[in-house]
């Protein structure tokens, strides 16, 4: 079953959006303060060092879908020009060690490198990624982009000849149902189909200008975030996780306002209705091995075990339930896997863990379609 087709209303009035401000285009572009990770021995990224040099300052993760298949376009453009006085240099703000585990599957031409304290993302002033920043060899910061065409062949002989023109400054990122091109809303209480927008990635939510926005989120991820409960307890159709969309709700007067005002909201777009009720449903249990130690080493800076079953349970999409008995903080990594059976493998080699399938009874929100009248 296809998500149901719904009435477009037109939004009438909208409000000004908060983003984290950027630099000004045409000025020196700012300090890049990095971890060089994959590139050459005696590499900087000093403004001495990279004087002389055009630069192309990739923003990305290793979560980020368009980041990830932008890939290969990137080593394409870093090996054509890997003659001419160009630095290519991709940085991330995760953690090191989830950027080494990643490269290898995924090797980058350029330069790479990691921003953990995320000073340089927050110069250039990132809300979403993928995004780049173009500089020219005089150190002028010429754009900062979230389109991919922006950076391109013709693109970067244009910044090596001192040619590219300076882009026009941004105003911030557009309220939504403002933007140019921008679809109809879906509901008064602006429910839409997701568009792209530099400034915000998939799933990424924002407070400001009396309202709360939600971008690129599937309809359970709407029900999950207005009812407070995990995507994983949701018992919905299948076409709940299919398009994405975006959602800007007043605020009101308080978050229980608002809350209930985004469920009215969803219900009324997708004709849906919901209720919560206690369940025995599948989940899975993190426990100890038998006749296996577990290879887990305290350490005061560590992670609790929750944020393991956090992000097992997101990827799943499955209840996890930690009955390990280990309570205090170790030292690992938040491992990444496809499934159930993999998170289950690398569990049992890396930590000396037990991810086992189960049944448990908890409370679930039941989501159906609304009677027709």
């Amino acid at each position: 079953m296809k998500c149901p087709s719904v009435p477009l209303l037109l939004l009438a009035s909208v409000l000004s959006a908060g983003a984290q401000p950027g630099p000004k285009f045409g000025d020196p572009a700012p300090a890049i303060s990095v971890d060089l990770m994959d590139a050459p021995p005696g590499a900087r990224t000093t403004p001495d060092a990279l004087a002389g040099n055009a630069v192309v300052l990739e923003f990305w993760a290793t979560w980020c879908l368009g980041c990830v298949q932008r890939i290969p376009h990137m080593n394409a453009l870093a090996e054509k020009f890997q003659d001419r006085p160009v630095r290519f240099i991709s940085i991330s703000d995760e953690d090191r060690a989830i950027v080494e585990r990643f490269l290898p599957t995924h090797p980058m031409s350029g330069w790479v490198a990691v921003d953990e304290s995320g000073a340089t993302f927050r110069r250039y002033g990132i809300n979403g990624r993928p995004a780049a920043a173009l500089i020219d060899a005089k150190g002028i910061l010429r754009n900062v982009t979230g389109n991919g065409d922006d950076v391109s062949e013709s693109a970067i002989e244009s910044l090596l000849a001192g040619t590219l023109p300076v882009a026009a400054q941004p105003t911030g990122i557009a309220p939504m149902g403002s933007e140019p091109g921008a679809p109809l809303p879906v509901f008064q209480t602006l429910i839409r189909p997701a568009m792209p927008n530099p400034g915000m990635s998939p799933g990424a939510e924002v407070n400001a200008g009396g309202r709360w926005e939600g971008w690129g989120l599937t309809i359970r991820d709407m029900l999950s975030r207005t009812s407070d409960i995990p995507e994983s307890r949701i018992i919905a159709p299948d076409w709940c996780d299919g398009e994405r969309f975006d959602i800007a709700v007043p605020l009101a007067s308080g978050p229980e306002e608002r809350l209930a005002l985004a469920r009215q909201a969803i219900g009324a777009a997708f004709a849906l209705k919901s209720r919560r009720e206690t369940r025995e449903i599948d989940v899975f249990v993190l426990r100890k091995a038998e006749g296996i130690e577990p290879k887990l080493t305290e350490d005061p800076f560590g992670m609790p075990l929750r944020r393991l079953v956090r992000s097992v349970e997101y990827t799943i999409n499955r209840p996890v339930f930690d009955e390990s008995g280990l309570a205090g903080t170790y030292k690992f990594e938040i491992m990444r896997a496809s499934d159930a059976q993999s998170f289950a493998s690398a569990i049992r080699e890396q930590l000396g863990l037990e991810l086992a399938p189960s049944r448990r009874s908890m409370e679930v929100l039941v989501v159906e379609p609304a009677p027709q009248r």
